[in-house]
């Protein structure tokens, strides 16, 4: 459990958004036995670096960014990092929320 939610390793935060496409369900199942780890790592990088964007904390763990997008997206919905409100810039110019610490984050 982490945050407000707890979930199983089996549970998909981008399944609403890839609509169960076949090769992001195998995505997540490759990935299910480190997420509590990724999730760990991700957490810790924030309390020691923050506030910052998620593709700071890709970049500096050398994790995909879609793999730490998910993840992040995770320790969100459990309230272990929260919006500052304001939005940086991204490598590729977009704008990307600034993320700090919220609720510490407690192993599934």
């Amino acid at each position: 459990m982490y945050g407000t939610q707890t979930y199983t390793k089996e549970f998909d935060i981008t399944a609403g958004r890839h609509g169960g496409n076949p090769e992001s369900a195998a995505a997540n199942e490759a990935v299910r036995r480190f997420k509590e780890e990724l999730r760990r790592k991700i957490w810790l990088w924030f309390r020691d670096n923050g506030p910052a964007i998620t593709e700071a904390a890709a970049l500096a763990l050398s994790l995909r960014m879609s793999t730490a997008s998910a993840r992040v997206s995770e320790l969100r919905k459990g309230g272990c990092l929260v919006p500052t409100g304001t939005r940086r810039r991204t490598t590729s110019g977009c704008f990307a929320a600034v993320l700090q610490i919220g609720r510490e984050w407690v192993a599934d």
